[in-house]
Parts: C-alpha cells; sequence; structure tokens
C-alpha cells in the first residue's frame, strides 16, 4: 500500500474557495460563461424575430404600471423564496422537496456563484431577465405559445432529475412572468420582474455560509460522505 494512506485527510484547500465551497471555475470564468449564454439566448431570439418578422416596438411600450407590476411581482418572488430556504434549513431531513431545494443552493450554487463581485450581479441579474424574456415570453411565446414557452423554460432549470421541484419552481415563475406580459401588454413587466428576482438572489448567494451539515452529507449524485472516507481509510 501506498505511503500516502498515513496522510492528513484534511489538507488546506486550493485558494479562493472558501467555508468549503470549491469550484472548478474562478468568478471571471463563472461570468464569462453566465454571459455567453445569455448572449447567445438574446442572438437566437433575434434572428428568429427577424425570420418571423414580429413587431418587437410593441413589446416595449413602458408605463408606470408595467414598472410597478414587474417590482411588485419580483419582491413578492424574492420574499417567498427567502421563505423557502428559511423552510429548507429547518425541514430538508423529513421533506424532499425542500432538501432538493436546499441541495441545489449549497450544493450547485454557492460554489459558482458565491464568489461574484457586485459589477457581476447587476450585470449578470440585468443581462439575464432581458435575455431570457425577450427569447421566451418574446419570441417562443408568439410562435410556440403560453404553455410550450414555459415548458420549455422549466427545462431550462433543470440541471438534473433530483432538481426536478426547482424546474416545476421555475415554470410557475415563468407563467407568472406570462400573465404579467398579458396584463401590461408590454416586456418590461417580465424584464424587471425577472432582473429583481435574480439580482436579490445571487446577492444573498454570495454572502450564504454552506452550513458544515451540507460539506459532510452526501451529495444529491449518492457519493460517499467525508466521515464515510475517513472510515474507509481507517479500515485499509
Amino acid at each position: 500500500m501506498s505511503d500516502n494512506t498515513n496522510a492528513p485527510h484534511n489538507q488546506a484547500e486550493p485558494p479562493g474557495k472558501p467555508d468549503g465551497q470549491s469550484s472548478f471555475y474562478s468568478p471571471d470564468s463563472v461570468f464569462i460563461m453566465a454571459v455567453a449564454v445569455e448572449a447567445v439566448l438574446l442572438f437566437t431570439a433575434t434572428i428568429w424575430m427577424v425570420v418571423a418578422g414580429l413587431p418587437i416596438s410593441n413589446w416595449f411600450n413602458f408605463s408606470r404600471t408595467s414598472f410597478t407590476a414587474g417590482l411588485a411581482a419580483g419582491l413578492t418572488i424574492t420574499i417567498f423564496d427567502f421563505f423557502l430556504l428559511y423552510l429548507s434549513n429547518r425541514l430538508y431531513k423529513s421533506v424532499f422537496v425542500l432538501r432538493s431545494m436546499r441541495d441545489l443552493v449549497y450544493q450547485e450554487m454557492c460554489p459558482l456563484f458565491s464568489r461574484l463581485s457586485t459589477f457581476q450581479i447587476v450585470f449578470l441579474a440585468l443581462s439575464s431577465g432581458l435575455a431570457e424574456e425577450i427569447f421566451f415570453r418574446g419570441v417562443m411565446e408568439e410562435k410556440l405559445g403560453m404553455l410550450t414557452t414555459n415548458f420549455c423554460f422549466a427545462l431550462a432549470h433543470f440541471p438534473r432529475f433530483y432538481y426536478f421541484p426547482y424546474a416545476i419552481w421555475a415554470g410557475a415563475i415563468g407563467f407568472l412572468m406570462s400573465y404579467l406580459k398579458l396584463k401590461t401588454g408590454t416586456l418590461y413587466a417580465p424584464i424587471i420582474c425577472h432582473t429583481v428576482i435574480n439580482l436579490f438572489s445571487l446577492t444573498v448567494i454570495t454572502r450564504l455560509k454552506v452550513p458544515t451539515e451540507t460539506l459532510d452529507e452526501t451529495d444529491a449524485d449518492g457519493a460517499r460522505t467525508k466521515g464515510e472516507d475517513d472510515e474507509h481509510d481507517e479500515n485499509m
């Protein structure tokens, strides 16, 4: 057996990985990749609009009502998201949906987005709100209808099956965005709503501290826990 068996288990983490929130990517890499995705969506939406001859000017009739509706909806959903996070931290052991939501935040989102700067957070919130709403509620909904569009929107927020509760939640929010567009007659309301949700979500993620039990528990794929790894090495 190799002498590495007797090496200490608790090795220092690489620089820039606070509180066990490890990621293969630097904050700048995550930012660039996220912005690239939004740019592709916006480019695709633009080409689709031109080819289909959609009247984009009708989507951007700004009014105080559209701004107020978008802001109110965004803040309401944000408050509910915070409440879900609060519940998930207390009931995750007994409620699968809450455990799935909690793992998504701490095991997937925190490692990727926890080290973004304020500028990166604001830019991502604005670009995602604009690009995704133009693509989904603008072009796709005009051509494919509300049901198909929000099903696709849910799939776009479906990283893997374990997190299907989040995809359902995203789909429900998508229908709310569609309702905002329908009631206000403009994309401003869903864009503002989407931007507000992402702005507060990313801000909170950068300030979350991953609970110790989350770092030691089995991840969503069923990998061995840290404690099991230690026990396995001791028995070798």
